[in-house]
């Protein structure tokens, strides 16, 4: 990470599941709602928190938020497409329960500053466990790591051609 030093990630130590969801599902067969796929949902939450971290850290977009900016005025700074504005709201929104940035909103435009680094990404780590709780996580796990993957081979569709030597 770019900035000073990050904070250790959290545990992945999933909670057992809230005893209500039993009487909400209970219309339904027992098979579809196992405790390997409510661990499973939680891991697919903390990774792709994990990957937001790693993805807004190599766009450098962490680095902007000294101070409060909305994503359209992060995709102007950084050069990037304006279209690319929602996205990154989506990507900066997932910190949010971290700690590390804050939110507010003025109007009808979220802004974001950090208030402090963001842990490691631990993505080997995680998807590790990810498959050792359903090896049929894989395809989820490939699919989650896909945009972030193409970030790195097709640049140029987040930022103008000019600051883009792919």
């Amino acid at each position: 990470m770019a900035n000073t030093a990050s904070f250790e990630p959290p545990a992945f130590n999933p909670k057992a599941r809230d005893p209500r969801l039993a009487h909400w599902l209970k219309d339904y067969p027992p098979e579809l709602f196992s405790e390997r796929l409510y661990q499973s949902v939680e891991l697919m939450e903390r990774y792709s928190i994990d990957l937001a971290i790693e993805l807004l850290d190599r766009l450098k977009v962490i680095d902007q938020l000294g101070d409060w900016r909305s994503a359209s005025e992060l995709c102007q700074l950084l050069s990037f497409q304006p279209r690319f504005s929602s996205a990154l709201g989506w990507l900066l929104e997932r910190l949010i329960e971290t700690g590390c940035i804050e939110m507010r909103t003025d109007h009808d435009t979220h802004t974001y500053r950090r208030r402090h680094p963001p842990w490691r990404p631990e993505l080997a780590r995680l998807r590790a466990i990810g498959l050792d709780i359903d090896r049929a996580n894989a395809p989820t796990l490939d699919l989650l790591d896909q945009p972030a993957a193409l970030r790195k081979s097709y640049c140029g569709c987040l930022i103008r051609e000019r600051f883009c030597r792919a």
